[in-house]
């Protein structure tokens, strides 16, 4: 491909914004590069129209080309080639950049649930997950792969809450009794179902892209589903995690059902 990114940001320099916490970084962030992006577009058909002695009213930027907005389906230029002409021509010649700064003062709640499909061994006290499967409404989906393996992470580390991973502290010293990954239970591949995710993709129109946040929903709701399908098959509502072995027996049996 032609195209390269290069990424120049520096945080030293970096004027504060109203935050990208909350999952929103895309959204954050959008408004300002599509802004930019188009004063670039703007940029780029003016030199264009001066290579190509055409009028900048004629002229757009489709697919990486310079073409006539009559004629989009006829190259007349790549933007390679324009890049060049711009970069190193001894008249005309100037880097093209473009900035903008836009304050973002919208965050527009996305929204997901989990469902889970459990199997549970009384006798032995153990939760074994057939299914589980995370929906998720954050608008436009910018990158398909990336969001599917935001979604499996965090459907990866809300089983690990709901099922392993626990510190345990000593009451009389307060010292940590597993502060390393052998004594502290995190799931493995072997310990994961098959990671199934959707997605309800619901244009945002206060949006740059149609896009919302997809960064902590994922883990949300992965260890409430898991008690609640505990509770559904057992009747026994159990409001401390981790659902380990012992606490399953111990709750069990002040529940008589063992």
């Amino acid at each position: 491909s032609d195209m390269r990114v290069i990424s120049t940001q520096d945080t030293d320099v970096t004027p504060f914004d109203p935050g990208a916490f909350a999952s929103r970084q895309s959204y954050v962030a959008a408004p300002a590069l599509r802004s930019a992006a188009l004063l670039l577009k703007e940029k780029i058909i003016a030199h264009a129209a001066v290579m190509l002695h055409q009028s900048a009213m004629n002229l757009t930027l489709i697919k990486g080309h310079i073409v006539l907005i009559e004629r989009p389906e006829e190259p007349l230029m790549s933007l390679k080639d324009l890049a060049m002409d711009a970069f190193y021509h001894p008249e005309r010649g100037g880097q093209l950049s473009a900035e903008s700064s836009i304050k973002t003062t919208t965050n527009p709640p996305a929204f997901g649930c989990t469902f889970v499909d459990l199997t549970i061994d009384i006798a032995l006290c153990k939760i074994t997950i057939n299914r589980i499967l995370n929906v998720h409404d954050s608008g436009h989906i910018l990158n398909p792969l990336l969001a599917e393996g935001q979604v499996h992470g965090g459907m990866g580390m809300g089983i690990g809450w709901a099922l392993f991973e626990e510190m345990i502290i000593d009451a009389k010293s307060g010292v940590v009794r597993n502060p390393n990954l052998l004594d502290y239970k995190m799931p493995t591949m072997p310990d994961l179902p098959q990671l199934e995710s959707a997605f309800v993709e619901i244009n945002e129109p206060q949006s740059a892209y149609g896009h919302k946040s997809l960064g902590e929903p994922p883990i949300i709701p992965v260890a409430a589903a898991i008690r609640n399908a505990v509770k559904m098959a057992t009747g026994v509502a159990i409001n401390t995690l981790p659902l380990t072995p012992k606490r399953l027996y111990e709750e069990f049996h002040l529940a008589g059902l063992i």
